[in-house]
């Protein structure tokens, strides 16, 4: 049997063994809260649904709004007038040069006389500091939203 023909009739067999089970019915809690959110949801207002529910016309607005509101920023951001002199940009492209060539020569300076074991303390230190902040925040979030 070729692969094809074999992979259709197990797809059958799939079908008609799941076909066969009986429906399971839900549990009542489950249904009860899925009806009452099915409920929440549609008495809702429309600004708390998603923007594709919302009026026609509200939409419109929004659009021209927010359009106009770019534009506007647009617009600002052009009249910003940009006076810029050449010498002072160019005195302070070099000194960034400077001053970054500085700091990699001081930080491969530093971090070369320092005994590896401070390097491996100092990484385990953050790992823990990241541990326990990450098991703060889990306790809180148990404590204040889980039990609801």
């Amino acid at each position: 049997m070729s692969t094809p023909d074999r992979d259709r009739s197990l797809e059958q067999f799939v079908d008609r063994t799941l076909r066969g089970l009986p429906l399971r019915k839900a549990p009542d809690e489950l249904m009860t809260r899925v009806f009452i959110a099915i409920e929440k949801g549609a008495t809702a207002a429309w600004w708390h649904r998603t923007f594709h529910s919302w009026p026609a016309a509200v939409k419109c607005v929004f659009l021209f709004v927010a359009t106009g509101l770019a534009m506007l920023a647009i617009y600002a951001a052009a009249l910003v007038p940009l006076r810029l002199d050449m010498g002072s940009l160019e005195l302070n492209a070099t000194s960034a040069v400077t001053l970054f060539k500085t700091m990699t020569t001081l930080r491969s300076s530093v971090i070369g006389s320092l005994p590896s074991l401070w390097i491996y303390i100092g990484l385990a230190v953050v790992v823990a500091v990241y541990a326990t902040a990450l098991g703060i925040g889990a306790i809180a979030y148990r404590t204040l939203y889980a039990s609801r």
